[in-house]
């Protein structure tokens, strides 16, 4: 075991388990074993993957600031004002609005890949599932509190931003690494009005899924139309 993967392991202090040098299919079968599991005993299992800079992101945000309060702290947030008033900030400049474009038959995303090294398609060297002690999914994001910097959002606003997403679309934190966090779905929008409404939510959430890669709204929307895998990054 890498030094990093050990030094984020004491830091979180859960149960996990480590996956070296491994394949995709058995990191997910595993993943969905214990996804099983967490139901009847109360956790859920999160894709992690240790870097230098997920550990300082996690040493910096459990400094002096504990799950608990983060989830305490989202409770106070009203995510869908904070969509409207971001919206309504960046109508007021355009030059800040993505371009709204057409909608197009796009594939739906339904495969997990934040846990894949873009260089090779593969898993990285060492991949960790850990057991997440809360029934509430959204709580995940509390308890590995990565937000803060490059423009993504801090760790209240992922967790009322998730439990909203959770209540509708029952969309669950399924991978962690330092710029990326991927939700599996298990209602997506099955229209594209539905959609269109989905896809300024995430690009309010993470410019960077069009300014970066998208580029439209309702591209991005005819892609969140039936895709089961959403994931959001962070240049």
């Amino acid at each position: 075991m890498k030094k990093i993967t050990k030094d984020i392991i004491e830091i979180l202090n859960y149960e996990y388990e480590l996956f070296e040098n491994s394949i995709q299919e058995i990191i997910e079968k595993r993943y969905t074993e214990l996804y099983k599991d967490g139901s009847k005993n109360g956790y859920y299992p999160l894709i992690l993957v240790p870097s230098d800079v997920l550990y300082d992101a996690l040493t910096i945000n459990l400094d002096e600031t504990k799950a608990e309060d983060y989830i305490g702290f989202s409770k106070e947030i009203d995510i869908r004002k904070f969509f409207n008033t971001k919206r309504s900030q960046y109508e007021f400049d355009e030059k800040y609005l993505a371009e709204v474009g057409e909608f197009s038959d796009e594939d739906s995303n339904d495969y997990l890949a934040g846990y894949l090294d873009v260089d090779t398609s593969f898993p990285y060297e060492e991949v960790l599932i850990l057991k997440i002690p809360t029934r509430n999914p959204w709580e995940i994001l509390g308890h590995i509190p990565m937000g803060g910097y490059n423009d993504c959002p801090t760790p209240e606003y992922q967790i009322a931003a998730a439990k909203y997403w959770y209540e509708q679309y029952k969309a669950v934190p399924a991978v962690i690494s330092s710029n990326t966090i991927e939700f599996i779905i298990e209602n997506p929008p099955q229209d594209l009005k539905s959609a269109e409404k989905l896809a300024y939510e995430h690009y309010l959430f993470c410019n960077d899924i069009i300014d970066q890669g998208i580029e439209t709204i309702r591209k991005l929307a005819s892609i969140l139309k039936n895709s089961m895998i959403w994931c959001f990054w962070w240049e």
